[in-house]
């Protein structure tokens, strides 16, 4: 490291070396996600898979957690992070169930 540091700053660059975070990740036959997709599953009316992703999220700051959210297969609600980001009210109100019975459940 010291010596890229040596060579970029004698080229008059910056060398900014970004924050590392581990990466997250519970087997699918976890309690904690078995948990949280029999729910949604139940909810939702039909199988679905758990959503894997490779970006951040606010999962990583905590211990034993999971992103577990509003990504429902085919629903109205899209656009995360963007521009055109919208939310359906039906869609609220069945991600409102389905996350109290999951806090419910895990606190058991």
């Amino acid at each position: 490291m010291e010596k890229i540091k040596a060579a970029t700053t004698a080229l008059g660059l910056k060398l900014e070396i970004p924050e590392i975070t581990q990466p997250l990740y519970y087997p699918k036959d976890s309690f904690l996600v078995t948990t949280l997709t029999e729910i949604f599953c139940r909810h939702f009316g039909k199988d679905v898979a758990p959503m894997t992703t490779g970006g951040g999220t606010y999962a990583k700051t905590m211990p034993n957690t999971v992103a577990f959210g509003m990504a429902f297969p085919g629903g109205i609600s899209k656009g995360e992070h963007e521009a055109d980001e919208k939310l359906d009210l039906d869609e609220l109100m069945l991600a409102t169930k389905i996350l109290a019975e999951a806090m419910i459940k895990l606190a058991q």
